[in-house]
């Protein structure tokens, strides 16, 4: 999980650079797995038909999977040519709207019954994005949050490359370890609970992985922030080592594990006997057949 810098001018300047790099976004960014989608379905409790709103819709990944359902859904993002693509996949889907327009600068009108942030949330003002998202929802709204994280320990080719990065780019940080990833997450449920918004929160994740062909990998690295801010002769020597890593050990290809986490926080507060399903039946399962694990909670 990216927590986003807390500095403001740091935080604007990495969130501009997603201004650009839509095709590679497109093209490599891993998507949501409809398995966390349909837990954030049923732990927001939509009804078919509730309108949604989406910030930082990005190329649609989110949206197309919740337009294809049924749900109107008005989709903003920053990036002019991230919407292009978007409204390019989006083309035909009844009751979609997909704008560029900036959230924080110029909310959208009306109430909604879902707002969606696939990894946004943490590109929002931390002063006052609780209350932006809780002004957006009607009264018994939901506010549904993802982010992929890396799972931990890394491993094979994720192991070796750590010696790349620190000798080509100075200042260089290991990953976050497990508790590190915890801690964020745990801090975005306790800003959440603080902000007195939002007397409900559940969280659920999903394990599950991607593999990639070296290309496309680099590709991938191309669209997070830290790579994307790198001077370009520094980048391209940085992709040169790690492709020769890809071809020379690993037979050309990447297995990325994700860990896909959800957190879902209602405007209202449940009762135990309204949950669906009751507590106990809560525990988050992938599909026959899919490969993936999980785990939920409420509080």
């Amino acid at each position: 999980m990216t927590a986003g810098p807390t500095d403001g001018d740091e935080r604007e300047r990495r969130r501009d650079s997603f201004l650009g790099g839509a095709e590679d976004y497109f093209a490599a960014r891993p998507g949501y797995p409809p398995e966390i989608l349909e837990a954030a379905v049923r732990l927001a409790r939509l009804s078919p038909g509730a309108r949604l709103l989406e910030v930082g819709c990005g190329t649609g990944e989110v949206t197309v999977w919740f337009a294809s359902r049924g749900f109107p859904i008005t989709a903003l993002d920053r990036s002019p040519a991230m919407i292009r693509l978007a409204r390019r996949r989006l083309r035909g889907a009844p009751e979609v709207d997909v704008r560029v327009q900036d959230f924080e600068r110029e909310p959208p009108r009306g109430r909604y019954a879902g707002l969606i942030l696939a990894t946004a949330y943490h590109w929002l003002d931390p002063d006052s994005r609780a209350r932006r998202c809780a002004d957006a929802l009607r009264g018994d709204g939901s506010l549904m949050l993802l982010w992929h994280t890396h799972p931990m320990p890394y491993r094979g080719f994720h192991q070796r490359s750590q010696a790349i990065y620190e000798r080509m780019i100075p200042g260089w940080e290991p990953p976050a370890s497990p508790g590190m990833s915890e801690q964020k997450i745990e801090a975005v449920v306790q800003e959440l609970r603080s902000s007195g918004l939002f007397p409900s929160i559940a969280r659920t994740s999903y394990d599950w992985s991607r593999t990639y062909e070296r290309d496309l990998y680099l590709r991938l690295l191309s669209t997070y922030s830290d790579h994307r801010l790198l001077a370009a002769g520094r980048r391209r020597r940085l992709f040169d080592e790690l492709a020769e890593l890809i071809d020379g050990e690993f037979g050309g290809a990447v297995e990325r594990p994700y860990r896909t986490e959800l957190i879902v926080a209602r405007r209202r507060q449940e009762r135990v006997d309204d949950a669906p399903g009751g507590l106990a039946d809560q525990a988050f399962r992938p599909e026959p057949g899919a490969s993936g694990t999980s785990k939920e909670e409420r509080s």
